[in-house]
């Protein structure tokens, strides 16, 4: 286990539940001491903008965004269409790994296209975030 090893972990999900479930393993971790959430891309992109643009934001920079598919209005492969067309965010050391209840192995190799870090099945468990985190490249 490995205390605040990230700056920030964005979860972008419309569920509740599994929002609040991937908290309490993140901070049971400890991963971070700052997570943030968005429920759907539209509001992602706002954060991202805003922290990444901003040097005196309070929440830090997400290093990590743990992202669903479907989700309404901006879903996940939305959101990461409009991420790959951005050029005013600086997005160097930023991992992104799909948290989804998909098994469709179409939706995973559609995820791989946008060099995604992982691409995991719901629910998140400490397993799964430690292989994710142990696996990223941190500078």
């Amino acid at each position: 286990m490995s205390i605040n090893k990230l700056k920030s972990i964005l979860i972008v999900d419309d569920e509740d539940i599994a929002c609040f479930t991937s908290t309490m393993i993140i901070q049971r971790m400890e991963f971070t001491g700052n997570i943030q959430s968005a429920y759907n891309g539209m509001e992602a992109l706002e954060i991202l903008k805003i922290t990444r643009s901003l040097t005196n934001v309070q929440d830090p920079e997400p290093q990590l965004i743990l992202l669903d598919i479907n989700m309404p209005g901006m879903d996940g492969f939305d959101f990461l269409e409009a991420l790959d067309k951005t050029n005013k965010l600086n997005l160097k050391n930023l991992y992104i790994a799909m948290l989804t209840s998909s098994t469709n192995r179409d939706d995973k190799m559609k995820a791989l296209k946008f060099n995604v870090s992982g691409f995991l099945i719901k629910p998140l468990t400490a397993e799964k975030l430690d292989l994710l985190i142990n696996s990223m490249k941190l500078s």
